[in-house]
């Protein structure tokens, strides 16, 4: 083979290569509710277009640890996912009964055009997970010894005094 079509069969490759690993790019988003259970928990999590009804999106089955009966973690979702639309929702079950959603479905706001990592206080509030008012996941953190936070809750609702045994309180933002 001469150099010429060496180079060319290397470009191809490189082309191909770089084609698949930007399709390959995920968002992590925070997942957060309550369970009857300790230790950790196999869930599915299944994102949808629209907070009621809907069509799927993207499903996934993960383990997630347990503390105090709060499940959390992230999970990795397809960057195409949030390719036409700002927003998507999501519901979590059991493997056992995966028509049963363990409670309301979140609402996730990934915004493309938002400076990376750039937090303001002022339009945010400490919540059990996002949305709502505060759709925006803007971080979350491990409290230290006791683990009672004052927050609003399950999807930002309610008063932002609300007291909760959470060991990973999030920040959500508008």
């Amino acid at each position: 083979m001469n150099t010429l079509a060496r180079v060319a069969v290397f470009s191809a490759v490189l082309a191909i290569s770089s084609i698949a690993s930007a399709d390959a790019a995920t968002i992590s988003v925070p997942v957060k509710g309550t369970i009857d259970a300790t230790g950790s928990v196999e869930l599915i999590v299944t994102f949808y277009n629209r907070a009621v009804e809907g069509r799927e999106l993207f499903t996934t089955t993960q383990t997630f640890a347990v503390n105090n009966n709060i499940y959390v973690g992230t999970v990795d979702v397809p960057d195409t996912l949030f390719r036409n639309r700002e927003q998507a929702f999501f519901s979590v079950a059991r493997p056992s009964a995966p028509a049963i959603s363990l409670g309301e479905r979140a609402q996730y706001t990934h915004r493309r055009n938002a400076p990376e990592r750039t937090v303001s206080i002022f339009g945010c509030s400490l919540c059990f997970s996002c949305g709502g008012a505060f759709p925006v996941f803007s971080g979350a953190w491990n409290t230290t010894s006791s683990p009672q936070t004052q927050e609003r809750g399950s999807l930002c609702a309610g008063a932002a005094n609300q007291q909760f045994s959470d060991v990973r309180p999030f920040l959500c933002c508008q």
